[in-house]
């Protein structure tokens, strides 16, 4: 059995961001971006949005900004029908943006990097923002999230149980006041899992 890692990992292109989110990510230069994202298939075990709204109403304020990201549209109930739930208990203020639609995963890359970190119900967009060294809250539904994690050395998983919105809170606020350590972490072990990722691809 080979040791490989998911093929999100390889490398791939950044690409431009819708105009109206670049817009708003210019005029907050200086803000401490956190993008946020609800998986519609936890939200029966967990509820993500109110765990979310309280952690921007937590951490609200004029030097740091919240985007709420959907990862998936197949059906009815989507992660936007959840981030549009979010935003409109806090009021749609002006430090939130919902990202229309779904981005493709080289804008999701380009957003990634741009955030300071992640909260994300999705374990690929957990996977595009690591590529980017940016960290991410991430919540443990599958057994290999919990391997890619101690690969990458960081222990901000958070468990579909009834502690769910205390553990994202605790993890939040490990990340706002130290960033640079994970950030650090994942630029260290970052090229191990690319080389795993490439073994995915036929030999020439």
């Amino acid at each position: 059995m080979v040791d490989v890692a998911d093929l999100a990992f390889l490398p791939g292109p950044r690409e431009t961001l819708p105009p109206q989110v670049e817009e708003w990510l210019t005029l907050r230069p200086d803000s401490r971006v956190i993008l946020l994202n609800a998986n519609y298939l936890l939200e029966d075990r967990i509820d993500q949005v109110s765990a979310l709204t309280s952690v921007i109403e937590r951490w609200s304020q004029p030097d740091v900004s919240f985007v709420l990201l959907s990862h998936d549209s197949r059906s009815m109930a989507s992660d936007g029908v959840l981030a549009q739930q979010i935003s409109e208990r806090v009021g749609q203020p002006e430090q939130v943006l919902v990202v229309p639609g779904i981005l493709n995963p080289g804008a999701v890359r380009t957003l990634c990097a741009r955030a300071e970190f992640v909260v994300t119900g999705r374990m690929h967009l957990a996977i595009l923002a690591a590529v980017v060294s940016t960290p991410a809250i991430a919540t443990s539904y599958q057994g290999k999230l919990r391997g890619l994690y101690a690969r990458l050395g960081l222990e901000s998983l958070v468990e579909p149980d009834a502690d769910f919105a205390q553990s994202v809170h605790s993890h939040v606020a490990n990340m706002m006041h130290d960033i640079d350590r994970a950030s650090s972490t994942i630029t260290a072990n970052l090229p191990s899992l690319l080389e795993l990722a490439a073994r995915n691809l036929p030999k020439s």
